[in-house]
């Protein structure tokens, strides 16, 4: 609903546009429409919300690769060591 001094405006509003200030044209305006055009197409901070929830699961994807790494994996096989391919090689 209009306050009292948006009435008298709307009121003001119907005679003569050259005699409203540029303040009272701005107030015009605002109680028409909520935000300008810039307003309405500034950018949110909704990415930074999108980069750390994908920095937090990069970070707990390397965390459980780390475990399992130490607690799930065992020794690498002997038949990795360079020695051993080495021997294997000269076999063949």
């Amino acid at each position: 609903m209009l306050s009292a001094s948006q009435k008298a405006l709307k009121e003001k509003e119907k005679a003569d546009w050259s005699s409203l200030s540029r303040d009272e044209k701005v107030q015009l305006y605002r109680i028409q429409f909520n935000e300008s055009f810039a307003e309405m197409n500034r950018g949110t901070n909704e990415w930074k919300t999108v980069v750390g929830m994908a920095m937090f699961f990069i970070g707990f994807t390397a965390l459980v690769l780390i475990w399992e790494k130490s607690y799930v994996y065992g020794p690498i096989p002997h038949t990795f060591d360079r020695d051993w391919v080495a021997m294997q090689t000269k076999r063949m």
